[in-house]
């Protein structure tokens, strides 16, 4: 049976946690942090990686060529303030009676119809659980927090852009559950 599972963070600047690193750990791959120039490996890291790809309007995906270190750097110098939130990430449990082609489907539902509509790019990383524990397949959704500008090349920088998109209420995160 299903266990149901879904949880919501913010990676905010002022956490002193880099979203370039959060999305290499998450994609178990080697990103660059161009704001401060390291290097996020995991490459061998856990071996419970299935996949990772970026979900988007297809205009948005495209214009950072699919390329989850190129998404997660032009989000990170978008977001100016002290406190800012750069992303959000949801991680929900996948059901272990679905096949891997019926789990990445129903992300994809999820996200087409809550965040895609709303101009957001999203990389979802999909785990299977380690094989020496109990199964746990699940994904890592990273999802931007400000709208893509084609005109711009990057992310819209507008005072109050993000109060549009109802992050906060206690509402939203119901409906997504």
């Amino acid at each position: 049976m299903a266990i149901y599972h879904l949880t919501c963070k913010t990676l905010t600047v002022d956490s002193g946690r880099s979203v370039v690193a959060a999305a290499a750990y998450r994609g178990r791959c080697r990103m660059v942090d161009e704001l401060t120039g390291e290097i996020h490996d995991y490459r061998a890291g856990e071996d419970d990686h299935r996949e990772t790809y970026l979900i988007g309007n297809p205009h948005y995906t495209g214009a950072v060529d699919h390329d989850p270190q190129k998404l997660w750097n032009l989000a990170q110098k978008a977001e100016t303030r002290a406190n800012g939130t750069v992303a959000r990430e949801i991680e929900v449990a996948l059901p272990v009676e679905f096949s891997p082609s019926e789990q990445r489907a129903v992300v994809d539902e999820f996200l087409l119809k809550h965040f895609i509509p709303r101009g957001m790019v999203a990389q979802v990383s999909i785990h299977e659980g380690l094989k020496s524990r109990e199964e746990n397949p699940h994904a890592h959704i990273l999802l931007t927090t400000r709208k893509f500008d084609l005109d711009k090349g990057g992310f819209v920088t507008t005072r109050g852009h993000k109060s549009k998109l109802d992050w906060a209420k206690k509402e939203t995160l119901q409906e997504w559950r």
